[in-house]
């Protein structure tokens, strides 16, 4: 498939939306361009996590981008051998490049992991609270409801089962 973008111009629009430099994040994030390939974007594809199972999909789907929130190196540095050198290996055969952001992805107002939730579930009037790294990187707003109707609601924009610690009164704000 002919490249409809150049890596490197795509790189770039990515760290200056996700502003990947501004932004704290721990140390095995990594934030930015993880694995470089020949240098084309036809297909882009995203994923929580650059896993075995989901660079084996996105090389089955001829993905040359493979976009995560959970970049290579997340749990640290390990040996290029066995399942992690077959991993990787693939991933480089196929062209496919990742981009990791991790806490910029979370915290961008549009896109962001928590923006795309609040806005999901109908949450009113959120405000960043929580810091970490240099970063507010939480939401917390107006919700109204009992713990049942939240919980059900929260199940229908995650598509999975939510389970519910009750803890204070049945009815939320």
């Amino acid at each position: 498939m002919q490249p409809l973008a150049s890596l490197r111009e795509v790189r770039t629009l990515l760290d200056d939306y996700l502003q990947i430099r501004r932004i704290g994040d721990y140390a095995n994030a990594l934030n930015g361009l993880q694995l470089e390939n020949h240098g084309g974007v036809s297909k882009v594809g995203a994923a929580v996590d650059a896993s075995g199972a989901t660079i084996s999909r996105a090389v089955g789907e001829s993905v040359d981008l493979l976009l995560v929130h959970h970049g290579m190196f997340w749990s640290g540095s390990q040996p290029l051998t066995g399942g992690n050198y077959r991993q990787w290996k693939r991933a480089m055969d196929a062209g496919l490049a990742i981009y990791s952001a991790h806490l910029p992805l979370d915290v961008h107002p549009e896109v962001g992991n928590n923006a795309l939730l609040c806005r999901a579930l109908g949450m009113e009037a959120t405000t960043p609270f929580f810091e970490t790294k240099g970063t507010l990187v939480g939401l917390r707003g107006s919700l109204p409801g009992d713990r049942s109707e939240i919980a059900a609601r929260l199940a229908t924009v995650v598509r999975g089962p939510v389970r519910v610690c009750p803890g204070g009164p049945e009815q939320v704000g």
